[in-house]
């Protein structure tokens, strides 16, 4: 090869080299962020529910290229630009073509622009000037370069003007036809492909521009000749249709969800939320009526935990009463609509029966004064009909008995949180909650005690955990259909409860079918008290009337697979039956629970034969003069009396446990003389009676009363119960903890002393 031809050879590279890589180098417009394009809201069908304006206030809203029409992508590039895949961003024949016929003419006739050249322009508007339009040139081959053909077409149908704030083919196909551009006519298709030409001319322009169209998509073999004709008859739009604005509330709160998003798919169904948004709007009346203004609404289905309707005010545009707030993300004090779930956690702990009677009696808690809504008191009371009655003194007895803070915590792993301790006032409306997160918790009853977030957006998959073991959650579910004297309501099952809150503030209704949970909240969002407000008067119609409306399908609540047993328990007393009961019941329980109580309520007592009282515990009686005589001894009352001749005062007494102390940390030792363990001493109501150990809710010993054992519990926190034959029982919580013996506990034989035990203790 000769020196010459290397040299035009390498020319020749260099150049290609420099063609190829100068387009690289040319910085290019930026193209627009997500936050450049406005927010379309749907429901689940697909079907618009709201669309928001840009932050300039345009209506630009990204829509996917792939779910266009096709026959509107072909007519736009028949239209357009019919060498867009043949050309780098610049169609040097359509230059010429153009110059040509400009020379020709004497005026600008035709021009040479590309849909890539246009969209430069869109992304970098300027005067149109020569300079510029080599410069525009050079963009085009940079963005060329950069991007797939498919994706520049995209931005320029999402991005072209289509007259006033009009932006993007999906904002021009909403506003002249009311739905996105996903499957369109011929003549709506041409109508779309002739606006950016010239985005604002009369009525007769935009007729010929349209016709022109469509007879270029004929020729272009788009359509048949007798598409043509029919789509010449068409009409042209009558004007803009003004945009979906369809369930606000739900489309702020999504919006506010999910910040950035163009399009957000919810979770609501376009047929379920118009039927409640009716149920609700037919109730505002009589709503005001009772002095409040506003009410809230939720839906969600059991089956997927779907939200499936979200009411947030009874007006939008209620300026007065500040119709434009979210009513069901308020967090308001819910009332005693959480007792369920204290129900469902005594359950859990064993503490209870469904039948269990719970003390219904006036009680102060120091300056806490817990009262029911009506003044009536019904002394001992099922636990399943104290909470179909919604009694809040068995309910405050029972968080004493449950534990304050354990019932905090059982709500916390549901997401629910507090700004401050809201101490026995838990179960009667002193947490917080918003009625989404309310019937949410609700649906978890029916969804078999598990917990989990509701799911706004479709495609969000369903994440869940454990809370309430699958048989509490049911027989919760069946304390609260007791109103219904266990009957379906209307041909399904329904399970509810109401709620009002401190002062007459908020008034609530929830109810759960084998379907949907729905929770209605009726009150005032400037949070004054209406005087006679209750849930049962102003929520619960609300929610019956929805409920009818939804109806139920599956129409039964199915009992968890295995989840449930039958035990025996005291007709009297509604625990498990003891050694004295007369006789049982059978009553259905979680599987798999421990009961640490027995009925107490029958004691046995050595009596005089001839006169009935209780035999002197000083005098000898001769053999046949005593006989064992079980009595029925309710809570709070005295047992069978001695004989005034006895001179014996009437004994009361409590269980007490002397050891371990509480809020105290015990270290012990795997190994020597302190390896006996956690010593176990306390005193029954029954001298030298026998005395029941329950270490973490199981059963770990028996003792008498006055005597000292031990137990190696595990480490960390350990709760112990103690229960006398009587059923009266005493409770402590310590902590403990294992450390190595040291060379003098190996070598020492014997403790010091009966209670020097090998532990030390300090205040928790």
């Amino acid at each position: 090869m000769t020196g010459k031809r290397r040299k035009f050879l390498a020319i020749v590279a260099g150049t290609l080299l420099v063609a190829c890589l100068v387009p690289w180098l040319i910085p290019v417009p930026p193209p627009p962020a997500r936050g450049d394009f406005g927010t379309a809201v749907h429901f689940a069908d697909g079907s618009l529910m709201r669309v928001y304006l840009t932050r300039d206030g345009r209506r630009r809203y990204w829509f996917p290229l792939e779910k266009m029409d096709p026959l509107l992508v072909k007519a736009t590039l028949c239209y357009e630009d019919r060498r867009f895949f043949h050309h780098p961003g610049v169609d040097s024949l359509a230059v010429l073509r153009a110059a040509w016929q400009n020379l020709r003419t004497g005026e600008v006739v035709s021009g040479g622009s590309t849909i890539t050249l246009q969209l430069v322009r869109l992304l970098r508007p300027g005067r149109r000037t020569l300079p510029r339009k080599a410069l525009e040139a050079l963009w085009a081959l940079g963005l060329e370069a950069r991007y797939s053909k498919k994706r520049i077409l995209e931005l320029y149908l999402n991005l072209a003007p289509y007259g006033g704030n009009l932006e993007g083919v999906a904002s021009a196909s909403l506003t002249y036809w009311g739905r996105l551009p996903t499957r369109l006519a011929p003549a709506e298709v041409a109508f779309l492909v002739s606006l950016p030409q010239a985005p604002v001319r009369g009525r007769k322009m935009s007729m010929k521009a349209r016709n022109r169209v469509l007879r270029r998509m004929r020729r272009a073999g788009l359509i048949s000749g007798r598409e043509e004709a029919r789509a010449l008859k068409a009409p042209l739009p009558e004007g803009a249709r003004p945009f979906p604005f369809k369930a606000p509330h739900a489309a702020d709160a999504v919006r506010a969800m999910f910040p950035g998003r163009p399009h957000l798919t919810t979770t609501l169904d376009p047929l379920v939320q118009a039927t409640v948004e009716t149920a609700v709007e037919r109730h505002g009346e009589r709503i005001r009526t009772l002095g409040a203004t506003q009410a809230a609404a939720v839906v969600i289905d059991n089956a997927s935990r779907e939200v499936k309707a979200l009411v947030g005010s009874l007006d939008f545009w209620d300026t007065a009463d500040q119709g434009q707030v979210i009513g069901f993300l308020a967090r308001r004090s819910p009332g005693s609509a959480l007792k369920p779930f204290l129900y469902a956690l005594a359950l859990q702990k064993g503490l209870i029966t469904p039948v269990t009677r719970l003390e219904d009696r006036p009680r102060a808690f120091g300056d806490f004064r817990p009262v029911n809504f009506t003044p009536r008191f019904r002394g001992m009371v099922p636990a399943k009909t104290a909470l179909a009655l919604s009694l809040n003194l068995p309910f405050v007895n029972l968080l004493r008995e449950v534990g304050k803070d354990a019932f905090l915590g059982f709500l916390g792993k549901a997401g629910l949180s507090w700004k401050r301790d809201p101490g026995l006032t838990a179960v009667t409306g002193g947490v917080e909650i918003s009625l989404l997160a309310l019937t949410n918790l609700y649906a978890g009853l029916a969804r078999h005690g598990r917990v989990g977030g509701v799911r706004l957006l479709k495609g969000t998959p369903l994440r869940e955990k454990k809370w309430i073991v699958p048989g509490a959650a049911y027989l919760t579910l069946q304390a609260l259909e007791c109103e219904n004297h266990g009957m379906p309501w209307r041909g399904f099952d329904l399970a509810w409860k109401t709620g009002t809150s401190f002062g007459q503030r908020d008034a609530w209704a929830i109810g759960v079918t084998p379907r949907y949970t729905v929770g209605i909240w009726v009150g005032r969002f400037d949070g004054l008290g209406v005087r006679g407000l209750t849930g049962a008067e102003a929520a619960l119609p609300v929610l019956l009337d929805v409920m009818k409306v939804l109806g139920s399908r599956p129409a039964r609540f199915a009992p968890p697979e295995g989840g449930l047993t039958w035990i025996k328990v005291c007709p009297k007393s509604g625990l498990p039956a003891g050694p004295y009961c007369p006789r049982t019941e059978m009553v259905p329980f979680p599987r798999g629970i421990s009961l640490p109580r027995r009925c107490g309520w029958h004691r046995p007592y050595l009596v005089e034969r001839d006169s009935g009282y209780r035999a002197c515990p000083w005098k000898a009686y001769r053999r046949g003069e005593l006989t064992r005589k079980v009595f029925l001894v309710l809570p709070g009352h005295a047992p069978p009396p001695f004989s005034p001749a006895c001179g014996v005062e009437e004994e009361g007494g409590e269980v007490r446990i002397l050891s371990p102390t509480g809020k105290t940390l015990y270290l012990l030792s795997r190994e020597g003389v302190y390896s006996r363990g956690l010593p176990l001493k306390g005193v029954g109501t029954v001298a030298r009676g026998t005395l029941y150990w329950f270490v973490n809710g199981k059963l770990a010993a028996k003792s008498r009363s006055g005597e000292t054992l031990f137990i190696s519990p595990p480490a960390g926190r350990v709760e112990i119960r103690v229960m006398d034959e009587t059923g009266k029982w005493s409770r402590v919580v310590s902590w403990v903890d294992y450390v190595a013996a040291t060379r003098k506990d190996r070598t020492q034989e014997k403790p010091r002393g009966p209670d020097k035990i090998g532990h030390r203790g300090y205040a928790g």
